[in-house]
């Protein structure tokens, strides 16, 4: 799951307490998430431990969030789910998105999609990116309790794109050129490809590369820049050896044009 310990802190910074005991419960918080990312020692890990498991007891859904993520990170999944658990049901946003994603995967218990719908809805309306793919995935047939429903599907995987998701870019991307739920447009669909590639995106190179050489559903031919991108995903570090391979004999056969 994409979630970082540093978003913590930066929600932790811009808290406005209204009482002393909130204040106190912010700086335990701060405090035993700089101490467990420090790094420095065994001993700094279990003080930083110890102090987010004080402000968590008494109440602090931030902490509680944080004792989640690093039960996560250690692969303690029941105790994540319950930490998670939790800091939700106090309203915490981004512990309710790793709730549904545990409920969604069957970390730490079992699984259950409609649950995992519940809590993922949450982060997905706050834009966080990868709720929303999964709410995505869950409405394009890959959890088979949930009916398939491509217009769900794909707005959640479009709300991912624009929030910066590189999968959710080139899934959107694929749909407006191929007019599947959606009306054919290359511009937007080659659009959301050159986005992906920004964050280095092996798929978009290829997707690229194959749409400016073979001139599919209206897309511009430009072997040029089919070429560019071709050799983009030669070179690439995401791209594994199947990739680079692909690459290589679609920039073959443009070169055999």
């Amino acid at each position: 799951m994409r979630i970082n310990l540093i978003t913590i802190v930066i929600v932790l910074f811009n808290l406005s307490p209204t009482a002393l005991l909130a204040e106190d419960l912010d700086a335990l918080t701060r405090q035993g998430i700089e101490y467990i990312q420090s790094g420095n020692s065994e001993g700094n890990f279990l003080e930083g431990l110890s102090l987010l498991t004080k402000a968590a007891k008494a109440g602090h859904p931030h902490a509680r969030y944080a004792l989640g993520f690093v039960a996560y990170q250690g692969k303690n999944y029941e105790e994540a789910r319950k930490w998670y658990q939790s800091a939700a049901d106090e309203g915490h946003i981004s512990a309710a998105s790793a709730l549904g994603a545990m409920l969604y995967h069957g970390e730490g218990g079992p699984r259950d999609p409609h649950q995992a719908i519940d809590w993922l809805l949450i982060g997905a309306e706050a834009d966080i990116s990868y709720a929303q793919y999964l709410m995505y995935e869950i409405y394009s047939g890959a959890e088979r309790r949930i009916p398939y429903d491509t217009e769900k599907s794909l707005y959640w995987a479009e709300r991912a794109a624009e929030n910066g998701d590189a999968d959710a870019m080139l899934i959107i991307g694929r749909a407006y050129e191929e007019g599947v739920g959606r009306s054919i447009n290359m511009d937007k669909a080659i659009a959301f490809y050159k986005k992906a590639t920004k964050q280095d995106f092996c798929d978009a190179y290829l997707r690229l590369g194959s749409t400016y050489h073979n001139n599919l559903y209206g897309a511009p031919q430009d072997k040029e820049l089919s070429a560019h991108y071709l050799n983009a995903a030669i070179k690439s570090e995401s791209c594994g050896s199947y990739e680079r391979s692909s690459a290589k004999s679609m920039l073959s056969r443009l070169n055999d044009d």
